[in-house]
């Protein structure tokens, strides 16, 4: 599970296992970049509780985005899709759901097969279905440009129900909370971990915590220096001020003790 902050865009990802760990089929992968290139997260599950077709197919995107993509990321995306299906017919592999973004900036690029889902949230306001009960079979990636605050979320078949959820909803609307942590939430309050197979989880959110806590600062960091330099006056004047009573003080003890000396005049004899 990672985070990434690069233009105010977070990623994150998280696997949660079952019961019983070993029928784990599910996984979430990612990889984060810099702009002038394109970041990816990706969810895969196969049959039969072939972890090792989901955790290839899930590498061959991530591995496609890490070799850098700076344009054509729709075409990227796709293509890595296409590398999919053929690997595993040629290790003949059960078909392999899968769901992915690919964002650069605000844009960002959603496609999704099988039982894995992608939904759209912003906040408490009720999800939008991307992916929807009919799947992207086959289809060139859906281009969505993301709005402050929006969440692109990826599912596997076994936390389907967070789609249009008011539990997807609360974790979302923390907007000051890490991505990655909104997640952890949000698969917590399944429960998935007590059934037999577990499952996975992706997301991109437009506006990171940190990109938040940034412009917190910058709207209040004037004020606050402001602030700081006036408490360093007085506390300069005030220093200044006691200095000036120690000198007076020291002054007029040196004074009195010059006027109290006992003085010895000689005698005229």
């Amino acid at each position: 599970m990672r985070i990434n902050d690069p233009g105010g865009i977070e990623i994150a990802w998280l696997n949660q296992p079952g019961r019983i760990s070993t029928k784990m089929a599910s996984v979430s992968d990612g990889f984060q970049a810099s702009p002038p290139y394109a970041s990816v997260v990706v969810v895969a599950e196969c049959e039969k509780d072939d972890s090792v077709c989901a955790m290839t197919s899930a590498a061959i995107v991530r591995d496609t985005f890490a070799e850098g993509v700076a344009y054509g990321v729709e075409d990227a995306l796709n293509n890595a899709f296409n590398e999919v299906e053929k690997k595993n017919a040629e290790n003949g592999h059960d078909s392999c759901s899968m769901a992915s973004i690919a964002v650069l900036g605000s844009e960002a690029w959603v496609v999704s097969k099988g039982t894995c889902h992608a939904f759209l949230t912003y906040g408490s306001i009720p999800e939008e279905s991307i992916s929807g009960g009919s799947m992207i079979n086959d289809a060139l990636p859906n281009r969505v440009v993301l709005k402050y605050g929006q969440s692109i979320i990826l599912v596997t078949h076994g936390l389907r129900k967070l789609i249009g959820s008011a539990v997807a909803g609360r974790h979302s609307s923390l907007y000051n909370d890490p991505l990655a942590k909104c997640l952890e939430g949000m698969v917590t309050d399944t429960r998935i971990r007590f059934r037999k197979k577990g499952g996975s989880i992706a997301a991109v959110r437009f506006g990171s915590a940190s990109s938040r806590i940034t412009g917190l600062w910058k709207k209040h960091g004037i004020s606050i220096g402001l602030s700081g330099v006036l408490v360093l006056i007085a506390l300069s004047f005030l220093c200044s001020k006691r200095e000036c009573v120690n000198e007076i003080s020291d002054t007029e003890s040196s004074d009195s003790a010059a006027f109290s000396e006992e003085i010895v005049m000689p005698l005229n004899m």
